[in-house]
């Protein structure tokens, strides 16, 4: 599988996201990306700790996959990568 995640497949992840009315978002963070909420006005967003559904990562997983990307999650499953580390594309 391929080990690169780009920007342009984060941009269509979130595009996703939206449309189904969520307010989570992929953040690329250097060689990884960060499961975040959207800004709000109403939201402190200094403290967000987020609990996405299994349903949330078998789509993430699905279109990772989708797009021959592997990818590995940290312990609370806030971020993840590629077997290859590397900067964002």
């Amino acid at each position: 599988m391929m080990s690169v995640i780009s920007k342009e497949m984060i941009n269509e992840f979130n595009n996703l996201m939206e449309q189904s009315g969520s307010s989570i978002r992929l953040i690329p963070n250097h060689s990884s990306v960060d499961i975040k909420l959207v800004k709000d006005r109403y939201l402190n967003m200094e403290d967000q700790i987020i609990n996405p559904t299994t349903d949330f990562y078998d789509l993430l997983i699905q279109f990772f996959k989708n797009e021959k990307v592997d990818i590995y999650f940290n312990n609370t499953g806030s971020c993840f990568w590629t077997e290859s580390v590397s900067e964002i594309e």
